[in-house]
């Protein structure tokens, strides 16, 4: 969540966060990977609503998220706002492979990060109803408290990413 790794880091438990995006302006950041939302759910479920293919249409439908404070729930809170859409949300879970086994279950639809759905909607178990009008694109982020020094650990981790851009110059 977002959300308390942002407080953790303010507190100074932690020394680095890695969160869905959708962190505070306030932390230094840098993207080391990217995903889709993508709107799923079960094949039954879909039955009995009809499919969506608008971001509009698939919040006219019972839907079960991420809870307030996710990165992946920042954004498209920040999307129906700018949209002016009213979700319709049942249920709000704090586990994103929860959230799959509710949906699989035919409980509702769902948006969420392509990667987590992959396996669900290759074996059948969910169908993924594309969206026309959105691109729903997540990124994963670190954040760190702006000039707080950081241990070597987190140095090598961070220049692990490999392509994210990592703070030079602290000690």
């Amino acid at each position: 969540n977002t959300a308390e790794v942002e407080t953790r880091l303010r507190e100074g438990w932690i020394e680095l966060g890695l969160v869905e995006g959708g962190a505070s302006q306030e932390f230094e950041r840098g993207v080391f990977g990217r995903d889709e939302l993508v709107a799923v759910a079960s094949k039954a479920f879909f039955e009995r609503w009809k499919t969506p293919r608008t971001l509009a249409g698939i919040c006219q439908l019972p839907l079960i998220l991420r809870e307030s404070g996710a990165g992946s729930r920042i954004l498209l809170e920040r999307i129906f706002q700018e949209r002016g859409i009213q979700a319709r949300i049942l249920a709000a879970l704090e586990s994103a492979e929860a959230i799959v086994r509710f949906v699989e279950a035919g409980l509702g639809a769902t948006l969420l990060p392509r990667t987590v759905v992959a396996d669900s909607i290759a074996s059948g178990r969910l169908v993924h109803a594309p969206l026309k009008d959105a691109l729903l694109e997540l990124r994963f982020e670190w954040i760190l408290v702006r000039g707080r020094p950081l241990s070597p650990a987190t140095r090598t981790f961070l220049e692990g990413l490999g392509s994210a851009k990592t703070p030079r110059n602290r000690k």
